[in-house]
């Protein structure tokens, strides 16, 4: 069973610097001066972030971090846990920086091979873009000893495509579309982008939802201009009724009218004030008397805003 890090609370992991350089020295006087011991301090690096130091130092340290690291306890075959990269191994991280020294020395400390992590890729399927053609014998060879694949991509699949698939897994995916088999370096550069549009780290899931700020935005104006009404209707009584709608605030609060009842218009069309302010004078009007006065008000202020 694969191995997964468990969630722990804040503390002191291995520094990310120590394990993608090439300062083994470094590492070690680190891990020596902790108290917790070896074991706490690879394990918290991993459920902190999803990637075991291992995972860290066979992307980016040296040969030497990798051993350090594997000889103070790190599981060869431990899994990342991220969202994007859930089920890849050491081997993995190896394989697609084109690392053909640190996948040789893991294939022979027995690391699994027959994986598929959650993009559809396996290690020998990137090794065929990735690495040289000795190291991809010894992953086939690695293959024929093993019996069992744990496949990431039927369980923890993030819903995106990927070029690199495995083929024996996905061969309707990688006959009818070409950028998801194997890969060169020049063919690598956008290919995710154009196989995945619209997705960003913004928005990993790549869902259109022009549609939803357009409603949020039209729900925002037409808040604006009931607020505005309520404005002018509350302007109106404090007046009592004034027939002073030259007043400079409310020559302002008519300016702010227009722009929000502008603003909710159908495209090309003249917003329509008369029923809102109809709907607002006659709300504050408490007598006839005072209705004749506000119909009056009410033609000023249209005059006003120009309708």
């Amino acid at each position: 069973m694969p191995i997964v890090a468990r969630a722990r609370r804040a503390e002191a992991c291995v520094p990310q610097r120590l394990l993608v350089a090439d300062d083994v020295d470094g590492l070690r006087e680190w891990l020596d001066a902790r108290p917790e011991g070896d074991d706490e301090l690879l394990a918290r690096r991993a459920a902190r972030s999803g990637k075991a130091p291992l995972h860290l130092a066979a992307w980016r340290g040296s040969l030497d971090v990798v051993k350090c690291v594997l000889e103070r306890g790190g599981a060869i075959d431990q899994i990342s846990t991220g969202r994007h990269n859930y089920g890849k191994t050491a081997v993995f991280y190896a394989t697609t920086r084109c690392r053909d020294d640190v996948v040789l020395y893991l294939l022979q400390r027995g690391a699994k091979v027959k994986i598929v992590n959650n993009k559809g890729q396996s290690v020998r399927s990137l090794a065929l873009s990735h690495c040289e053609r000795a190291t991809i014998e010894a992953i086939e060879e690695a293959e024929r000893r093993e019996t069992t694949w744990w496949n990431f991509r039927a369980s923890h699949s993030d819903g995106l495509k990927y070029g690199d698939l495995d083929e024996r897994f996905f061969p309707d995916e990688v006959a009818n579309e070409p950028a998801r088999g194997v890969s060169t370096r020049e063919s690598r550069r956008g290919n995710f982008s154009r196989l995945n549009k619209g997705v960003s780290w913004d928005n990993p899931d790549g869902i259109d939802r022009s549609l939803e700020r357009k409603a949020a935005a039209k729900q925002k104006r037409e808040k604006d201009a009931e607020t505005a009404w309520e404005e002018f209707g509350t302007l109106l009584r404090d007046q009592r009724l004034s027939k002073d709608v030259e007043s400079d605030a409310m020559v302002e609060l008519v300016a702010k009218i227009l722009r929000a009842e502008t603003a909710i218009a159908v495209s090309g069309e003249k917003p329509d004030v008369s029923s809102r302010a109809a709907e607002t004078l006659a709300g504050v009007a408490d007598d006839d008397g005072n209705l004749s006065i506000l119909r009056a008000l009410r033609r000023r202020v249209e005059l006003r805003v120009g309708f």
